[in-house]
């Protein structure tokens, strides 16, 4: 027996005599590769790879693009597999994970529950979600960011995302921006996602053509400083004096 490519291969020896027996050994052998062959092609399913930029990266540098097979490619290249366990094209779609946070609560996005066995060990719970098929989520709402993966996971075979593994950076969007040292990119992004969804509160008075609610929200600054003390600002500075 040699195993030189990965695969079983058997040398059969015999006489002349035995030329119908080594015919139905062969074939049991042939059926026992065939069936080994497709377990070996259930176990290294192509449907995830990783690419990691650093051998021992830190902060924003650790972050790590997945590569995921959408749920419909998935269920066809493993019904081979599982091909006693029914029709389970037919199964409702569902995400390969869950996440949770947001900028709602003040966090980034991060992954929750993996629902995939192929993705055990490639993404674990409290990773921080950054890019889904190059959408940048920080900053972004937990629905939102849902909507977003259930929509790429349907129109493509593939989609890709980063992450960066739990407790790399902060996942509190309020100490992101406040601290100097953290990434001016993830900063910008973070702005840019929020500004597009919030209307900022400010103690200066309207301009011609302001509405309030609309552009902002125009408040004393005892009504400010409150918001400030119940943290329920993400952001505070001062411009202009006010």
């Amino acid at each position: 027996m040699t195993d030189q490519t990965g695969e079983l291969h058997l040398k059969i020896d015999g006489t002349e005599g035995c030329e119908e027996e080594k015919d139905e050994f062969t074939l049991e052998i042939e059926k026992l590769q065939a069936t080994l062959q497709e377990m070996l092609d259930c176990t290294s399913s192509p449907s995830t790879s990783l690419d990691s930029t650093d051998k021992s990266p830190a902060g924003l540098s650790a972050r790590r693009l997945i590569r995921i097979a959408s749920e419909h490619h998935h269920i066809s290249t493993t019904s081979s597999c599982h091909s006693d366990s029914g029709n389970s094209s037919s199964r409702d779609f569902v995400t390969p994970f869950t996440v949770h946070g947001g900028a709602s609560i003040g966090r980034l996005i991060l992954i929750d529950i993996v629902r995939r066995d192929d993705l055990i060990g490639i993404v674990s719970p409290n990773d921080i979600l950054l890019t889904i098929e190059n959408i940048k989520v920080s900053g972004m709402v937990r629905s939102e960011v849902n909507r977003i993966l259930e929509d790429m996971m349907r129109e493509h075979d593939q989609i890709a995302i980063e992450i960066l593994p739990a407790g790399s950076i902060s996942d509190d969007i309020c100490e992101l921006l406040a601290d100097r040292k953290s990434s001016g990119e993830l900063q910008t992004i973070i702005r840019e996602n929020l500004y597009q969804k919030t209307v900022p509160y400010t103690t200066r008075p309207p301009r011609e053509g302001e509405i309030d609610g609309e552009h902002y929200r125009f408040v004393s600054v005892d009504d400010f400083n409150k918001l400030l003390d119940n943290g329920d600002l993400l952001e505070n500075g001062t411009y202009q004096g006010e």
